[in-house]
């Protein structure tokens, strides 16, 4: 959509205030404990929730909801597949109430973060620079899987638990299976929002779905 005609009005101003609330609050928490990496984090989700505010004004949000309807679909079943699957291998007990809570909370967190420091790079620079340039077919999936590849590497610094060539293949493989429906949901759309949502919500159900193990 075209964001020259869009302005900040008081609906536009009303989605900024409710998507700061939450990171504003853990934010102010970091500062008090001195937590200053967790402290950038939510601040740049604070400055998030101002571009994916901008992000739905110049769209819908029913826009935003149709375009990460796919992405959420396979990322988030996948997500709560796998982790169910270990609750019962583990004996673990997952509470839906639980789960419930921890979508919302991490969606509202993981919105405006995932909007300003993720899919502004790698959906919204890299991918229309890669597409432009590759060879192939006009889809373009050669350059949705680099872009995707980059982003599951992104993550390397910040994951453990495996051997460093094996994380960089999970990491990969999952950020690849993610990210390719990303990258064509923000060519529909040439709108983050929708993107951006469907990462956050992929992201929270993992977290939900992981509680206790």
């Amino acid at each position: 959509p075209a964001t020259s005609t869009v302005r900040w009005d008081g609906r536009a101003l009303a989605m900024a205030a409710a998507l700061v609330l939450l990171p504003a609050v853990y934010a102010v928490r970091a500062v008090a404990s001195q937590d200053w990496v967790v402290a950038g984090w939510y601040l740049a989700a604070v400055v998030g929730a101002g571009c994916a505010a901008f992000a739905l004004r110049a769209g819908t949000v029913l826009g935003a909801l149709r375009s990460a309807a796919l992405p959420i679909a396979i990322g988030a079943t996948g997500f709560a597949l796998v982790y169910s699957v270990m609750h019962v291998v583990d004996g673990v007990p997952l509470s839906a109430a639980a789960v419930v809570a921890a979508v919302v909370k991490y969606t509202a967190l993981y919105f405006p973060a995932s909007f300003l420091l993720e899919e502004v790079s790698f959906r919204g620079a890299i991918d229309p620079h890669v597409h432009v340039h590759e060879d192939g077919g006009q889809r373009g999936w050669r350059a949705a899987v680099f872009v995707s590849v980059l982003w599951g590497l992104w993550h390397l610094p910040v994951s453990h638990g495996l051997p460093l060539p094996l994380q960089a293949i999970e990491l990969v493989a999952v950020h690849v299976l993610l990210g390719v429906p990303l990258s064509f949901a923000w060519r529909r759309t040439r709108n983050l929002a929708g993107p951006a949502l469907a990462h956050a919500v992929n992201d929270a159900v993992r977290n939900g779905f992981m509680l206790g193990l």
